[in-house]
C-alpha cells in the first residue's frame, strides 16, 4: 500500500480515535461504519472531503477492533483452521455489514445521526 492511499484511513483512525479515547461502544461502532459508508457528510469539514470509501472504512473499523478501541465486542468463537466469521477485528466482518444493509438485512438507525457528532 503506497502512503498517498493510507492517508485517508489514517486520518480517519486518527480522528476517531482522538476524538474518543475511551473507545467506542461496539454497537455505536457499527452504526458509525453504516453511516460513514453512506454518507460522509456526518464528518467534520476537514476530512469530509478525503477520499474514504468501503476500503478505507473496513481498514479503519478493523484496525479499531484489533487495537481495543470498539468496548463490547461479541464473544469470538473460532474454529479450528476456520477464520472466524464474527470478528470485528477482520475486514470481512465490516465487509460483511455493507452486504447485509444493501440486501435489506440490517437498517440504518435513523436516531443515530443526532448522536454520531459524539463519535466524529
Amino acid at each position: 500500500m503506497n502512503q498517498a492511499n493510507a492517508l485517508p484511513r489514517m486520518k480517519l483512525f486518527e480522528h476517531i480515535t482522538n476524538k474518543n479515547p475511551g473507545g467506542i461502544p461496539f454497537e455505536e461502532a457499527k452504526q458509525l461504519f453504516l453511516w460513514l459508508y453512506c454518507t460522509l457528510g456526518i464528518l467534520p469539514e476537514p476530512i469530509r472531503h478525503d477520499k474514504i470509501g468501503k476500503k478505507e472504512l473496513t481498514e479503519t473499523f478493523s484496525s479499531l477492533a484489533a487495537q481495543g478501541k470498539l468496548l463490547g465486542l461479541p464473544r469470538i468463537v473460532a474454529q479450528a483452521n476456520v477464520a472466524p466469521f464474527n470478528d470485528p477485528s477482520d475486514q470481512a466482518y465490516w465487509e460483511r455489514l455493507v452486504n447485509e444493509l444493501l440486501h435489506n438485512e440490517i437498517t440504518l438507525d435513523s436516531s443515530f445521526e443526532s448522536r454520531c457528532s459524539q463519535f466524529v
